[in-house]
């Protein structure tokens, strides 16, 4: 209906106070959601006399339509609403005042004798509120009746154990390892924010399952970086199953490559790869010194030279035992010569456990160390006694061991010049580092026993601490417990890590589903808090 002024009711009341005109104006609109009043609660739902009537039988329909009590808004239709077996060709969905109407293709054919689900997940919420009516399918069936087996389970992530949402479980009646790249599941549905998912209306039989994060929407693994899940053997669905499944979010592990390099200045090159690399062994060209130092930063090579050739062009050999990553890296020295001076990166304030020795972190690697250009003062006055150090395997961290006792304040005047990088440069500027030593009954001590439940395979075992801090790393094998002690630890938050390690290679692999390998295993258990002056003994039973 048009505006028009013709039509416009004219209504006049006469009031004691005087004249009060009022418009009552008509015409057709889009809805407004109204203002004030009490709020709504309530998830829309289907007026069925004005509906396609669900789980109705040799269904021969081109499209149903389904209209609600109130209004609605249809939200992401094409992602929220899947259809299970899918359709061969995307159909057409459009919200018609308050019906939602699905129309299929007209090249579809729709499956004899098959039961189709409509899942609608969050694509329908009220007009007003935004209330989304709860797991609402419709279901009909080509054949005679309706199936009415079911199957439910959980998705989560092998890494986290947190529960994965919008995962596609798929069932295929089609065994073939290869069918997930080929084609379509016959049925799928989608986890919740719970993880949790659940398949009814199937029909008996015998499924291969596997589980999918689709990254580009095509029911298909096709991507690398596609996180995956699957059962190792086939699932019978009949009458007499109950039918509850777990699976576990992985991606398979990519082959490593070079992303990036960058030489900004003389002296270190930076190397930038797709993952951290791990056991990467490190090899020079003739025309570089042997006066070099490297280290993995997260996903890079930090790679340091002294270099006196005049030669302009480097290279680095790189490899990585039993696999397949083998490269060289050839670059260019610049022109321009920068200078590089080390700096201190520690805090400059440590609380330190006064059995416990000060190690020092600097951004590049470290080569002397003159003590005499250290002091250290305990209440003003300065201590005799120069502490040791050595330069750690890492020699970007210098170990000093210093007297030190229990509530102690100590003030390190770190003067100019006293520690030298490689390149024979010098901190220039004074620094002032403040050390505590609290009295021990300040720290704690964790006694652990960690029991595992297969003795004949390795494990991987980590500390960390609440900040995610990996404080400590060993493996073990051949026993079927595991005990390990830690004195004068701060008090606070601890976990500790359990990672299978079935093959023994010392590191943790993701799984393989063209071998049908699973990803070796985690458990993750927050321990107790640790308190001051208390010692902590914890029994950690591992389970996967």
């Amino acid at each position: 209906m048009k505006s028009d002024p013709m039509m416009r009711l004219l209504f006049y009341y006469l009031l004691p106070a005087g004249f009060c005109f009022v418009i009552l104006y008509m015409s057709c609109a889009n809805p407004v959601a109204p203002t004030g009043g009490l709020k709504d609660e309530q998830a829309p739902g289907i007026d069925s006399l004005r509906s396609s009537i669900n789980l109705t039988t040799t269904f021969t329909e081109d499209k149903i339509e389904l209209t609600f009590d109130e209004w609605i808004v249809l939200n992401d239709p094409y992602n929220q609403i899947v259809i299970s077996p899918p359709l061969e060709y995307r159909p057409k969905i459009k919200l018609k005042k308050k019906t939602v109407v699905i129309e299929w293709d007209e090249k579809e054919v729709l499956k004899e004798n098959t039961t189709y689900i409509v899942n609608f997940g969050n694509s329908i919420k009220d007009f007003r509120e935004g209330n989304i009516p709860e797991n609402m399918k419709y279901v009909f069936s080509t054949g005679s009746s309706i199936d009415s087996l079911s199957a439910r389970g959980a998705v989560l992530d092998i890494e986290t154990g947190k529960a994965m949402k919008d995962v596609l479980v798929m069932f295929y009646d089609n065994l073939e390892d290869s069918i997930v790249r080929k084609e379509k599941p016959y049925y799928f549905a989608k986890t919740d924010n719970n993880g949790a998912f659940e398949m009814e209306y199937i029909k008996g039989g015998t499924y291969k399952v596997f589980a999918l994060v689709d990254n580009n929407y095509n029911y298909l693994f096709d991507l690398p970086n596609e996180q995956i899940g699957f059962m190792e053997e086939p699932v019978v669905i009949n009458d007499s199953s109950n039918v509850i499944l777990s699976l576990r979010i992985f991606e398979e592990d990519q082959p490593i490559r070079i992303l990036d390099k960058e030489l900004k200045q003389q002296g270190l090159a930076k190397i930038v790869f797709s993952e951290a690399p791990r056991n990467l062994q490190v090899g020079l060209s003739d025309n570089f010194s042997e006066d070099y130092h490297y280290s993995i930063v997260k996903d890079s090579l930090l790679f340091w030279y002294k270099d006196t050739s005049t030669i302009e062009e480097r290279s680095i050999y790189l490899n990585i035992p039993n696999t397949d990553f083998s490269d060289t890296v050839s670059f260019n020295i610049p022109r321009k010569k920068k200078e590089l001076f080390p700096q201190m990166t520690s805090r400059k304030s440590i609380i330190l456990s006064p059995k416990d020795s000060l190690i020092l972190e600097f951004n590049q690697p470290i080569s002397n160390v003159d003590l005499n250009l250290i002091t250290i003062e305990k209440d003003s006055l300065v201590i005799p006694t120069k502490p040791l150090f050595n330069i750690m395997n890492d020699p970007r961290k210098v170990y000093l061991d210093f007297e030190s006792e229990e509530n102690g304040k100590y003030l390190f005047n770190i003067l100019p010049n006293a520690f030298e990088n490689i390149y024979g440069n010098s901190i220039k500027d004074t620094i002032e580092l403040k050390v505590s030593t609290p009295d021990l009954t300040s720290f704690g001590d964790l006694k652990l026993n960690v029991v595992v439940p297969d003795s004949t395979i390795a494990y991987i075992f980590r500390l960390e601490n609440s900040r995610g801090e990996q404080l400590d790393e060993q493996h073990f094998s051949s026993v079927s417990s595991y005990q390990k002690e830690y004195k004068t630890l701060g008090p606070g938050k601890y976990s500790v890590i359990i990672i299978e390690d079935s093959n023994g290679n010392k590191r943790r692999d993701s799984g393989s589903y063209d071998e049908q390998r699973q990803p070796e295993r985690i458990f993750k258990k927050q321990l107790e808090d640790l308190r001051k002056n208390w010692e902590l003994e914890a029994e950690v039973q591992v389970t996967f």
